[in-house]
């Protein structure tokens, strides 16, 4: 199921998120308190902020444009597949937002070199800066920038997400069973007045 979702499409179907985290990265990557900040933290707050960036975006996706599935929702032949379903979905957008982690963050390394200034880096850096202190302000940058991505993937359809996070058969499995949701009310609406008549 994840294979046929393709994962990997996920971020270039996401627009208004990218949008949203290249605007972010572009400001976090002249703000010296963010410099500073990355420098000092430890190795486990980094590994922590970019895990907590990306659960942040997921638990925003999932949430916001409603892909989890409830047993109620589905029909009686489905109930025993919805773990499965919503496995799939968390490996999926998982799978596809490291991927556009990996990305914005190789965008942001090419632009420490390229904004940076080594006498004012150097203030923040030490006095010898090298890879390794690029490396991680690319790093914190880009779980930040994430973070405000998730805003911007609030500007997203619904329909645009689903587009972008699933294949066309779960897509159509997903709207088939919206139809019949919302042909429900109908059907009882239709059986209670046999009833009273």
């Amino acid at each position: 199921m994840v294979r046929d979702n393709r994962p990997w499409r996920l971020v270039s179907g996401l627009r208004g998120a990218l949008v949203g985290a290249f605007a972010f990265s572009a400001f976090y990557l002249i703000n010296t308190t963010l410099w500073e900040l990355a420098l000092t933290m430890s190795v486990w707050q980094r590994v922590a902020t970019v895990i907590a960036s990306i659960t942040v975006m997921l638990t925003w996706l999932i949430v916001y444009h409603h892909l989890w599935e409830r047993k109620t929702h589905l029909p009686p032949q489905e109930r025993d597949l919805t773990g499965l379903f919503n496995a799939s979905t968390v490996i999926t957008l998982t799978i596809g937002l490291v991927f556009g982690y990996l990305a914005l963050f190789v965008l942001n390394l090419i632009a420490t070199f390229l904004v940076f200034t080594p006498e004012v880096f150097r203030q923040y850096a030490g006095p010898e800066p090298g890879l390794a202190e690029h490396l991680i302000v690319a790093l914190i940058t880009t779980a930040a920038a994430t973070v405000a991505g998730a805003i911007g993937s609030g500007f997203e359809s619904e329909e645009s997400v689903r587009e972008a996070a699933y294949s066309f058969r779960e897509r159509e499995r997903r709207q088939a069973l919206q139809r019949s949701r919302a042909t429900e009310p109908e059907d009882e609406t239709l059986t209670q007045t046999a009833r009273d008549a």
